[in-house]
């Protein structure tokens, strides 16, 4: 979470106020309401998030969806498709343990195996990858792939805490959550922003969540940053400025969930181009910092132009440490980049 509330520029003010007026279509994401401003001596228009609930009925009746976004049906179709998927993992590993326990029968009693047992499951090819100990089986155009071995207490709990937040970011979007980020970094981060990077920041942001438990779009506890990366109103509008998305289809709403992830790869990438140019100018990061992506994860908290790292953000890098020690195994890296396209 970070805020430019204090950015400046001859087209734009922004010193902490949000003026949302601009982004497109918001009436059918917010309920809107009128307080009076003392500092400027008039009203100004304040904007609240619909609910979950709202913001379905708002696009049904309208029957407008944004650019990417997928319908109730199409959601639960993606859904059915996906246990499918699991019902067929689940089916093969309950019939390889069956043919499996008949063949070591066979052998004990020096007997040969029924031949037909293994046939009768023509798509079934179960083997061992010997460069990362990863076994991996075909069902038609399925994989079903075991994670590695991970021995490391540490490198296990990273992995347990993306691979959760990946899960819980895929329940509440009501698709496969990780092939849309793939797909979107892809799209717009430029060779610039890596999948696991963005992994990172949705575990620390909110673990995966887009809505809490009222189906309101997860909200920070001081009530300034919305969504499943945690974006304040202030840096999306920034973001909108930098790259010229004011007024385009592609302008960021940071309510919808899909713009939200936008939002973060934006930053990233944002926040990687001025780091460099920061270390260029002083030479040196804060004492804190260690390297670029520690930078990086600091100013995703603290802010762009912060100078000094405060005690968030020292949190904020260690949580980044403590996630980064699947870094040096790299098999593991690539099972999780890659899950979406496993069952099991």
């Amino acid at each position: 979470m970070f805020n430019y509330g204090n950015y400046n520029s001859s087209s734009r003010d922004y010193k902490g106020k949000v003026d949302s007026s601009h982004i497109k279509n918001a009436g059918k994401r917010y309920s809107t309401s009128q307080i009076f401003d003392y500092e400027t001596d008039s009203y100004i228009t304040v904007k609240r998030p619909l609910t979950k609930d709202s913001f379905q009925k708002n696009c049904v009746n309208s029957n407008t969806y944004h650019r990417r976004s997928r319908s109730v049906g199409e959601r639960r179709r993606a859904r059915q498709r996906q246990q499918l998927k699991q019902r067929i993992a689940c089916g093969l590993t309950a019939a390889s343990v069956a043919i499996g326990g008949l063949a070591m029968g066979a052998y004990k009693f020096n007997a040969e195996p029924e031949k037909d047992l293994s046939e009768d499951i023509s798509t079934q090819n179960i083997k061992n990858i010997e460069d990362n100990n990863v076994e991996s089986s075909q069902v038609d155009d399925y994989q079903i792939v075991f994670p590695p071995k991970i021995e490391d207490e540490n490198v296990q709990k990273s992995y347990n805490n993306i691979m959760n937040a990946i899960s819980t970011f895929s329940d509440d979007l009501g698709e496969n959550g990780l092939s849309l980020i793939k797909e979107r970094v892809n799209a717009i981060g430029d060779g610039e922003v890596n999948v696991i990077d963005v992994l990172k920041i949705l575990w620390i942001e909110s673990n995966g969540r887009i809505y809490d438990d009222n189906g309101n779009i997860i909200t920070s506890y001081t009530g300034e940053a919305f969504g499943p990366f945690q974006l304040t109103p202030s840096t999306v509008d920034y973001l909108n400025y930098y790259y010229g998305l004011e007024g385009t289809d592609a302008e960021l709403d940071i309510m919808n969930p899909y713009d939200n992830l936008d939002a973060c790869i934006y930053n990233i990438k944002f926040l990687k181009e001025k780091k460099l140019n920061d270390f260029s100018e002083n030479g040196v990061f804060p004492s804190e910092v260690n390297n670029l992506m520690e930078a990086v994860f600091w100013c995703y908290h603290d802010g762009a132009w912060a100078n000094k790292v405060t005690q968030q953000g020292a949190d904020y890098i260690e949580k980044y440490r403590n996630l980064s020690v699947i870094d040096d195994y790299q098999e593991i890296v690539d099972y999780i980049v890659n899950s979406d396209t496993f069952v099991g």
